[in-house]
């Protein structure tokens, strides 16, 4: 079980970073090599049993978006596996940065995808939600 952190507390919050800083860790991995591989495994295995007891929410809050915007999931979901991002595909938006999302323009259809960059494809919706306003 993780420790909660009280945030406003200094004496904590300089503990807790002194825990977890780069020196900290490449004691431990000095220490023992397959330190960072149990800690994955043990964060693993509390996510795994975290998700199966709370399997109720995550299904309410998947139905609950579906129910919301079914235009959006059913376009998402023609297009998971459909198509792929080219390798090296550079941004359509900025023309400089690698393309690593797929945006639709236009979920009435979902195959017409537009390969952008994180920072591009955040523009976008910010400025969807400005027009919106």
């Amino acid at each position: 079980m993780v420790n909660k952190i009280d945030w406003k507390n200094p004496i904590e919050v300089r503990e807790y970073k002194k825990k977890y800083n780069r020196g900290y860790v490449k004691k431990k991995l000095i220490e023992n090599p397959n330190w960072y591989r149990e800690r994955y495994q043990r964060k693993k295995e509390y996510m795994k049993k975290y998700r199966k007891n709370n399997k109720d929410y995550y299904k309410r809050e998947a139905r609950k978006y579906r129910n919301k915007y079914p235009e959006k999931t059913k376009a998402h979901d023609k297009v998971r596996n459909k198509i792929k991002i080219p390798n090296k595909q550079i941004c359509k938006i900025c023309n400089s940065n690698l393309a690593v999302i797929k945006h639709h323009p236009d979920y009435t259809k979902p195959f017409k995808v537009l390969f952008v960059c994180r920072k591009c494809h955040s523009e976008i919706h910010t400025n969807e939600r400005r027009s919106t306003q």
